[in-house]
């Protein structure tokens, strides 16, 4: 299981999902992702493999921390 976070200090949106994570790009609202805001977690995720998981971020320097268990 791992719980992923979006650092405190990011000035935007940090959206997380699987190798087609995208963000909304002024034409459309859609997005293939799980929209993080600074400060905010996910719920714990079932995972088996972090590799799985892909992160992007609407503004650069933004970022994520995480927490796994076994």
């Amino acid at each position: 299981m791992v719980k992923i976070k979006a650092k405190g200090a990011n000035t935007g949106r940090v959206y997380i999902g699987g190798s087609t994570v995208s963000v909304p790009n002024g034409n459309t609202s859609i997005t293939a992702g799980w929209e993080l805001a600074a400060g905010v977690d996910s719920d714990w995720i079932y995972i088996d493999n972090l590799n799985k998981l892909y992160s992007i971020c609407n503004t650069g320097g933004d970022g994520l921390v995480y927490m796994a268990l076994r």
